[in-house]
């Protein structure tokens, strides 16, 4: 099966793949030390849990925000409309780009991975400064600092929405809770020590599936994500004992 174009711009597309015509997930690209324009990741993973797919791509490392967002915000809310459930993934400033979605489309379930919500270190007051860890690519300025104000500005989305971030680290406490006031309810998995993202902090044979497998529980099963970073910790701590 091949993936359908439902958006293409110079900055931004989007594409979707599987049968189903009830469920949809939408994941979104990562920041990308070594970005190569616009890349196309469709795993099996969700078309066999019987979910259609969204994937939605940058060609920079721009936070999603370029000219092409306002399209996009647009096509995939009328794309996705008639499905009955809408769950979305993101890690680190993919995380930004699913806040971006949830602001159009109405999702079920949200789940955060280590978000980064700061495209530029000098953000006003308010948002989470000061994070130079990952930089942007050169983009407008002017057109982000606007369109990330407007996505801020936004009333609280609804949907079960959780953050998994370390608390060890002072910029991704702030970037958990920037993303948790954009919704009404909102549940913050603290995992201490996990890195970022958090992903470093689970199973590496099975983190995929681990957060997967909790995001497609109806509420997300956060109880399972906290119990195996809890029990990969106490094996880790063994091991260097």
């Amino acid at each position: 099966m091949r993936p359908q174009v439902i958006f293409s711009g110079t900055h931004l597309r989007a594409t979707m793949i599987g049968a189903a015509h009830d469920r949809v997930v939408f994941t979104f690209d990562h920041w990308r030390r070594d970005r190569n324009g616009l890349e196309r990741e469709h795993g099996a993973t969700f078309l066999r849990r019987g979910y259609a797919h969204v994937q939605i791509t940058t060609a920079r490392n721009d936070w999603y925000l370029n000219r092409d967002l306002p399209g996009l915000l647009t096509r995939i809310a009328e794309a996705t409309a008639p499905f009955r459930e809408r769950i979305g993934l993101g890690f680190s400033m993919g995380g930004y780009g699913l806040f971006a979605a949830s602001r159009a489309v109405d999702f079920d379930r949200l789940m955060f991975v280590s978000p980064h919500t700061t495209f530029a270190p000098d953000l006003p007051h308010g948002a989470a400064i000061g994070d130079t860890r990952f930089m942007p690519d050169p983009m407008d300025g002017i057109f982000a600092r606007e369109a990330h104000r407007v996505l801020r500005a936004t009333g609280k989305a609804p949907g079960d929405a959780v953050v998994l971030f370390d608390p060890s680290l002072p910029e991704d406490q702030a970037h958990a809770n920037e993303i948790s006031l954009g919704f009404q309810t909102v549940r913050q998995v603290r995992l201490p020590g996990a890195g970022h993202p958090v992903t470093q902090g689970l199973p590496s044979h099975r983190v995929y599936k681990l957060l997967v497998d909790a995001l497609m529980q109806r509420p997300i099963r956060t109880e399972a994500l906290q119990m195996a970073y809890d029990r990969h910790r106490r094996v880790q701590n063994r091991a260097m004992s």
